[in-house]
């Protein structure tokens, strides 16, 4: 059964065009940010890596039959992606400021999570946790692709402002999220995409 599961976790990532693209040009907007256009593509290509393998380990994490540590494992696994990200661009930030890009996009990507909350809630039913399992896969796929998306352009805007406190970099975050539509469309590209 783990085989299948790992073989339909490398057939997903073979299916991420939509994703990529979305994942791609917002790591392009922040090495023009950061002043790293010259090796734009190859810091898009790698931060794309970067994210597809956390999605792909969120996934794993939604098998967790344990009702609570799955949601503990993807959220770890979510900051695991962002110190990564901030390493590939040579971004340092604070335990505080990290929280408080974290705490924004996960709080303004609560409804994706309560769906979560449900699929770990029927893991106490004995034999559900499979069924569980199957139905949080797409929606944490999509979720922590989306985080990725949002976080990453957050970061742009950011050191586009100039950076500055806290504050400013929440108001990123804000700007970012308020874009409805476009967050919409990411994250029911990456639900497809992992359907596919």
């Amino acid at each position: 059964m783990c085989s299948g599961i790992i073989y339909t976790m490398y057939n997903n990532s073979q299916s991420l065009e939509g994703m990529s693209k979305f994942i791609k040009n917002a790591a392009i907007e922040l090495a023009k940010a950061k002043d790293l256009a010259g090796v734009g593509l190859y810091l898009a290509d790698e931060t794309d890596k970067i994210v597809t393998q956390h999605a792909l380990i969120a996934v794993g994490s939604a098998w967790i039959p344990l009702p609570g540590a799955d949601i503990a494992a993807m959220t770890a696994n979510v900051w695991t992606m962002y110190v990564r990200i901030n390493k590939k661009f040579y971004i340092k930030f604070s335990d505080n400021a990290m929280k408080s890009i974290g705490s924004a996009i996960i709080g303004n990507l609560s409804a994706n999570l309560v769906a979560l909350g449900v699929g770990s809630l029927l893991k106490f039913i004995p034999g559900i946790s499979l069924i569980s399992g199957a139905l949080m896969s797409a929606v944490v796929y999509a979720t922590t692709l989306t985080a990725a998306w949002v976080y990453i352009r957050a970061l742009a805007k950011f050191i586009t402002h100039g950076g500055g406190n806290e504050s400013v970099l929440r108001m990123c975050v804000n700007d970012v999220l308020d874009d409805a539509e476009t967050l919409k469309a990411v994250f029911n590209d990456a639900k497809s995409n992992y359907k596919k």
